[in-house]
């Protein structure tokens, strides 16, 4: 690396390989510009999932789990909020699996008895 160029950053687990590489050393303006999928936010898949599912959790008929935060990031959805039942928790876990389109789930639903 003798052209002042660093190596990207290895992480030691794979479990982190969701995270972008980090580089370090001179950036040009054309690097912060946004990729264009980011321009109109409105009619990306992403969002197009994410309203999919959003769906899907109201179609349980829970009003609990349209309370819930839901993030979509190419095709991996992200659960969060509080829920008063373990049952809830499944429900939403179902609803959100059967979505056309979502790849994985992450679920950071809490269980807080009221």
């Amino acid at each position: 690396m003798n052209d002042g160029e660093s190596a990207p950053v290895r992480w030691p687990d794979p479990i982190f390989s969701f995270v972008p590489r980090i580089q370090h050393g001179p950036l040009s303006m054309s690097e912060f510009t946004p990729p264009p999928h980011f321009i109109s936010e409105s009619s990306s898949p992403d969002s197009e999932l994410e309203s999919s599912v959003r769906t899907s959790l109201q179609k349980t008929g829970y009003h609990q789990l349209r309370r819930l935060d839901v993030v979509v990031e190419g095709g991996l959805v992200r659960l969060t909020g509080r829920l008063p039942q373990f049952y809830l928790l499944q429900l939403a876990q179902q609803a959100v699996m059967k979505t056309e389109g979502v790849l994985n789930l992450d679920n950071g639903i809490e269980i807080v008895r009221v």
